[in-house]
């Protein structure tokens, strides 16, 4: 629950974040994000494989040039092939998706994760 708490107070300061700091802190995010996704995980690693990773790209450019990800690509990999190296499948819990659209997808979950989302939670509640 501490850890919901602190996400929660980050996100509470955050939404008084003017537009330039917000855009530095996405563009910072989008770029550990593609990053770590290329080094960690083999379904990105080989669908990202023609993307060069550049330090003059901004985040949202490179985004804007790498392919997009599709529910039935995500439904047709194994989940251990989107999940990263790093990551204990022991400490996540499998969540698995509506299918309301026809395809079920089953993601990971981990405590930092499920704290992150209680927080959003928290956030909107108290808007």
């Amino acid at each position: 629950m501490l850890r919901a708490l602190a996400y929660w107070a980050m996100l509470q300061r955050s939404q008084w974040y003017g537009v330039d700091k917000l855009l530095k802190i996405q563009d910072r995010r989008i770029r550990k994000l593609l990053n770590h996704a290329v080094k960690e995980v083999e379904f990105y690693r080989k669908l990202y494989s023609s993307t060069t990773i550049s330090e003059d790209d901004s985040g949202l450019e490179l985004l804007n040039r790498s392919p997009a990800v599709t529910r039935k690509m995500l439904a047709e990999t194994p989940l251990e092939k989107r999940t990263a190296n790093s990551v204990n499948l022991n400490k996540t819990l499998k969540r698995t998706t509506a299918g309301s659209t026809g395809i079920p997808i089953a993601v990971l979950e981990t405590k930092s994760s499920a704290a992150y989302w209680v927080a959003l939670y928290l956030r909107r509640l108290w808007a």
